[in-house]
């Protein structure tokens, strides 16, 4: 199981959080379709990903899908994107990874 894995809420508090089996599973078919195999495990490298990860509603491509997407599923779903990754948080654990990246979503 990944620990250390945590965001900063609006509060400023530390927010813990699991991921799924599902999630570490898709993370690594995913990551290997877009970026170039490394030699750290799934597990260490979706660690630094989701660390330097930003929340979609700060980033500036937050748009009307975002919106939209966000009154679909509830206010209890976060988005957080690093690079081409975008990870979906609910209820303090990451539920899946999804490939975020322009003209590269149909490998998800």
């Amino acid at each position: 199981m990944i620990t250390s894995l945590f965001y900063y809420n609006r509060k400023g508090k530390r927010v813990d959080v699991q991921v799924t089996s599902h999630a570490l599973r898709r993370f690594s078919e995913r990551y290997e379709r877009i970026a170039k195999p490394c030699d750290d495990t799934p597990e260490e490298a979706l660690r630094a990903l989701f660390q330097a990860s930003v929340p979609l509603q700060l980033c500036a491509k937050a748009n009307y899908k975002y919106h939209r997407r966000n009154r679909r599923h509830g206010k209890h779903t976060l988005y957080f994107r690093s690079g081409d990754i975008t990870f979906v948080v609910r209820d303090q654990t990451i539920i899946t990874v999804e490939i975020s990246a322009k003209g590269m979503r149909h490998l998800n």
